[in-house]
This record gives C-alpha cells, structure tokens and sequence, in this order.
C-alpha cells in the first residue's frame, strides 16, 4: 500500500493531521506528495489508523516488493530454526582431560 493509500484510508490529509495533533495539515500533506511517511512518524500514524477503525501494521509502510521479501525472510527463518548457520549455541571448550 502507498503512503497516499495510508493517508487517504486514514480520512484524507486533514484528518490525519488533526489526529496526529497538528496546527497545520501542510506537513501530512508533504507525506502524501512525496508519497512518503517518514519513519519516525510511523508509530502516530498507526495509532491514529487504530483510532478511526483503521488499524495498520509497520510492514504497510513498506513496498509491496519489500513486503512480500520481509515476510518471506521471516518464516524461511522459522522453518529453519536453530539449524542455521550463524545460529548455532557456541561449543564449549574441550575438557582438559580430553586436550592431552
């Protein structure tokens, strides 16, 4: 989804701007031309989504290209557990008994 769609689902440039506790809607409607929430702006945005019935998730904000990789990742992951190179426990040293 677009950062225009989020705005837009939201209740539009004003309204988010109103929620988000904004003098002005200038700043929100920067966001959508550019087509761009900054990150840090991420997590108001949500609530303000959560407050109008419209709940977000942080992987919305991402491309769908970017979306689909991410999510992809994250149960390739699972699926390979602690099997994975780079996730094994470290192996304890050996035994001085067994060093000689």
């Amino acid at each position: 989804m677009s950062h225009a769609e989020i705005i837009d689902r939201i209740g539009g440039i004003r309204k988010l701007a109103q929620l988000l506790g904004h003098a002005r809607h200038t700043t929100v409607q920067g966001w959508r031309d550019r087509d761009a929430i900054p990150v840090k702006h991420w997590p108001d945005v949500m609530t303000a989504a959560r407050s109008v019935e419209q709940p977000l998730e942080p992987e919305d904000f991402l491309p769908d290209e970017m979306r689909h990789s991410a999510s992809d990742t994250a149960v390739d992951t699972e699926a390979e557990g602690s099997s994975s190179p780079g996730n094994e426990p470290p192996k304890s040293p050996p035994a001085e008994d067994e060093a000689a």
